[in-house]
């Protein structure tokens, strides 16, 4: 069993937020399994 994690960006519209990409590798039939932990806190008043 491997475990991998990368550090990387994805856009969320004109931001380029930090993401990790986790990496599992075994043995078995291929996967893929995608689990979203973003929480974005939005500023309303634009300070």
């Amino acid at each position: 069993m491997s475990l991998s994690l990368v550090q990387s960006r994805a856009l969320l519209g004109l931001e380029a937020v930090q993401v990790t990409v986790e990496v599992h590798l075994a043995n078995g039939l291929p996967s893929f399994t995608k689990v979203n932990q973003y929480v974005h806190h939005w500023n309303v008043e634009g300070n």
